[in-house]
């Protein structure tokens, strides 16, 4: 994040700038050693690394949490009969 300034004054260094996180990368890398971005391809074309199995899975799991965080908030206030 902080070499995003530096470019300005490393103006003549050789290498890939990283179009997300502005690393400058060597000649002939197609993936940013810093941030991962798949500098070979435009962003709407970058593949996230997961399965589509394993990205619902995630989230299946994360919902899972969140649900189980709010019966525990709300639990005092529900009345059982």
């Amino acid at each position: 994040m902080f070499d995003r300034f530096k470019s300005w004054s490393n103006s003549n260094s050789k290498g890939l700038v990283c179009p997300s996180c502005q690393h400058t990368n060597q000649e002939g890398t197609k993936v940013c050693t810093r941030c991962y971005y798949q500098i070979d391809r435009p962003s709407f074309q970058q593949n996230s690394g997961l399965e589509e199995d394993e990205s619902t899975d995630l989230l299946d799991q994360l919902m899972t949490e969140i649900e189980h965080r709010r019966r525990r908030k709300y639990a005092p206030f529900i009345r059982i009969r």
